[in-house]
C-alpha cells in the first residue's frame, strides 16, 4: 500500500482539487476528501473486503458501519492503465509541475499532481507496479475463460496481430477495444493523418471521434456477445454429455490427427525453425548473462535482510519482528528501487539489450519480461523471509523474550533458509531462461509457420461424429508450439548448465548438510 496526498483533476469541471489517495492491497486506488489511517484503513480493507475476508458473524453489521467511514470519494480501478510523467507541455496539466497520467486508450485518463518530484517518483513507482499487477475480470467458470482467451488469441493472429499484447478487462471490453484498434489501423489512422488544421485541433477531433468510436463499437458488442454467451450456455448441456460419453473415441481420434499433421508439416516446419529459432537461440541466450548476476544479488538481499531482522530483534526480541517483516516484505513486491535496486539495476541492463533485438521488438515488451523476472526474484526473496520467520519462531517458542535478544540461533537459522533459497534460485535460474526464449523467438516462428501449415491440414476431418470436438487447427497450433518448446528446453538445459555451475561453485558450502 501506498497513500498520501496528491491534486487530482476533475472530469467534468476539470478543476484541481486535494485528495489523499491510497493505493489498495488489489492495486486499485481510493481517494478521499479528508485523510484516512493507513494502518486502520488497511485492517478494515483485510478483515471486510478481500477476498480473504471472514464471514461477518454479526450480519455484516460492523462491516457495513466501517463502509460508511471508509467510503471513497472516488475509485481508480488501474486494470488496464499505464502511467506517463508529465512533460509540463501537456494542456492537460496546464503547466502545473511534478503530473504524472494515468493512461488509458479507451476509459477516462487520470491527471494527478504531486508536491515534489520526489514525491512524483515515488508515486509513479507506485501506480506503475499497480497498473501492472491490478488483476481484471475473471470469469468464474474456468473452461469459459480458457475458451474466451484461445478465441482472442486466435482472432488477433487471424488480424495479423502477433507478438505481445496488453488487454485486460472485461470479455466485451476487450472484444470492443480490439475492434476499436483494428477499425483505427485499416481506417481511421489514414484519415486523422489526413486532417487540416493545428496539431490542437487534429487532437481534439482525434478524442473526440475516438469517443464516438468507442461508443458506436461498444452497443452492438454487448449484445452480440450476450446472444453468444446464451447460445454457448444452451448447447453446453450436450456438449458436455457427448464428450463424456465419447472421451476415448475422442482422445485416440485427435491422437491419430495429430500424427497425421505432424507428418504432413514437418517439411514446412522445419525449415522455418531453423531461421527464427534455431539461428537466433544463441544470440538469445547470450543476452541472459544478467538473470544469474540477479540470481546473485538476491542472495545479498537476503542476507542484508536477515542481518536487519536480527538486529531489530536483539534490540526488542520476537515482538520487533513481526512489523519489520511486513514492511520488508511490502518493500520488496513494491519498491523496485528499494531494497530491489540491485536486481532492478541489473535487469535494466537486459531490457536494454531486449529493446536492441530489432528483429523481436514488436513482438514484445522488454518491461513487460523484466517486470516478470523482477518480480518473481522479489516474491523468491519474500518467501525466504517468511521461511526465516517461521524457523525463528520454531527454534526460539521455548525461551524467554529476554533470551532470544542474546540467542545466536539467528545465524543458524539464517544458513538453513538459504539452503533452501539456493534450491529455488537454481529452478528459478533456468524458469527465466526458458521464459525470455519463448517470449522472444515464439511469436515469430508461430507467426510464419500458421498460414502455409494452415493449408496442409485443410483436407484433414477428423471422424464425423466428432466434428465438433475436434479442430484441425487447433491441433495443428498445439503441435507447432510443442515442437518448438521441445527445442527451447534443449537449447536452454544446454544454455544454463555453465550459469548452474557457477552459481552451485560460488554457494558450494550451501550444498553441504551442517
Amino acid at each position: 500500500m501506498k497513500a498520501g496526498w496528491i491534486f487530482k483533476k476533475g472530469a467534468v469541471r476539470k478543476n484541481w482539487k486535494r485528495r489523499f489517495l491510497i493505493i489498495k492491497p488489489d492495486y486499485n486506488a481510493d481517494y478521499f476528501e479528508k485523510e484516512i489511517s493507513q494502518d486502520e484503513f488497511l485492517d478494515y480493507w483485510i478483515q471486510h473486503e478481500s477476498f480473504e475476508a471472514p464471514t461477518p458473524t454479526d450480519g455484516g453489521k460492523q462491516r457495513e458501519e466501517l463502509r460508511k467511514k471508509f467510503k471513497p470519494k472516488g475509485t481508480m480501478n488501474l486494470v488496464g492503465y499505464s502511467v506517463r510523467p508529465d512533460k509540463n507541455s501537456d494542456d492537460e496539466f496546464e503547466g502545473k509541475e511534478f503530473g504524472l497520467e494515468l493512461y488509458h486508450s479507451n476509459k477516462r485518463c487520470w491527471y494527478i499532481v504531486c508536491n515534489s518530484n520526489e514525491d512524483r517518483e515515488s508515486w509513479e513507482e507506485a501506480l506503475r507496479l499497480s497498473c501492472w499487477f491490478a488483476k481484471p475480470y475473471e470469469n468464474p467458470d474456468p473452461v469459459a475463460a480458457a475458451a474466451f482467451e484461445t478465441a482472442f488469441v486466435k482472432t488477433r493472429q487471424a488480424l495479423g496481430r502477433w507478438g505481445w499484447w496488453w488487454s485486460q478487462g472485461s470479455e466485451e471490453e476487450r472484444l470492443s477495444e480490439l475492434i476499436t484498434v483494428e477499425l483505427n489501423s485499416t481506417i481511421l489512422n489514414q484519415i486523422y493523418s489526413e486532417l487540416p488544421g493545428p496539431p490542437k485541433v487534429q487532437a481534439a477531433i482525434r478524442a473526440n471521434t475516438q469517443k464516438l468510436v468507442k461508443g458506436a463499437v461498444s452497443t452492438p458488442v454487448s449484445s452480440a456477445w450476450a446472444a453468444c454467451l446464451s447460445g454457448v450456455n444452451q448447447s453446453r448441456p450436450t456438449l458436455e454429455a457427448t464428450c463424456k460419453e465419447k472421451l476415448g473415441p475422442l482422445m485416440e481420434a485427435e491422437k491419430q490427427l495429430r500424427e497425421r499433421i505432424e507428418e504432413a508439416v514437418m517439411s514446412t516446419v522445419n525449415p522455418i525453425l531453423d531461421l527464427t529459432v534455431n539461428e537466433f537461440m544463441p544470440a538469445v541466450l547470450s543476452l541472459m548473462e544478467e538473470i544469474p548476476k540477479a540470481i546473485k544479488a538476491a542472495f545479498d538481499i537476503y542476507d542484508s535482510l536477515v542481518a536487519e531482522v536480527n538486529m531489530a530483534m536483539s534490540k526488542g526480541g520476537k515482538a520487533a519482528a513481526g512489523p519489520l517483516m511486513q514492511r520488508l516484505s511490502r518493500d520488496l513486491r513494491w519498491w523496485r528501487w528499494s531494497k530491489m535496486r540491485p536486481v532492478t539495476e541489473i535487469l535494466e541492463s537486459l531490457r536494454k539489450k531486449l529493446d536492441a533485438m530489432d528483429n523481436f521488438i514488436r513482438y514484445i515488451s522488454s518491461w513487460a519480461i523484466t517486470e516478470h523476472i523482477r518480480y518473481g526474484i522479489a516474491i523468491l526473496i519474500d518467501d525466504a523471509l517468511y521461511n526465516f520467520e517461521l524457523e525463528m519462531n520454531e527454534a526460539t517458542k521455548d525461551m524467554q523474550p529476554a533470551d532470544v535478544a542474546a540467542e545466536q540461533s539467528g545465524i543458524t537459522v539464517a544458513l538453513s533458509v538459504r539452503k533452501k533459497l539456493f534450491h529455488d534460485a537454481i529452478i528459478r535460474l533456468v524458469e527465466y531462461h526458458d521464459y525470455v526464449m519463448k517470449q522472444l523467438l515464439l511469436p515469430p516462428y508461430e507467426e510464419q509457420c500458421m498460414k502455409p501449415c494452415l493449408e496442409l491440414v485443410k483436407p484433414f476431418t477428423p471422424p464425423e461424429e466428432l466434428q465438433s470436438l475436434i479442430s484441425p487447427p487447433n491441433t495443428l497450433e498445439e503441435l507447432l508450439r510443442s515442437i518448438a518448446e521441445r527445442v527451447i528446453r534443449s537449447g536452454v538445459e544446454a544454455g544454463t548448465r555453465g550459469p548452474v555451475l557457477e552459481l552451485r561453485s560460488t554457494y558450494s558450502e550451501l550444498q553441504q548438510d551442517p
